[in-house]
């Protein structure tokens, strides 16, 4: 899936049921040295959050 933009209209996390993050990285290591130059790089950053139909639906 690809997104173009997204927009946040504000409110509470505490709507958020539940959470998760992570990455995945293409050519760079986890720890990255100084002085090191890292090409052809990709950083790939996922964020799910699991909501409550309520909120969804707009109720």
């Amino acid at each position: 899936m690809t997104v173009r933009f997204v927009f946040f209209m504000g409110g509470s996390s505490s709507k958020v049921v539940e959470s998760t993050s992570g990455s995945t990285r293409t050519n760079l290591p986890d720890e990255v040295e100084e002085n090191v130059t890292y090409r052809n790089v990709q950083i790939h950053y996922m964020i799910e959050a699991k909501l409550p139909r309520t909120y969804i639906s707009g109720r």
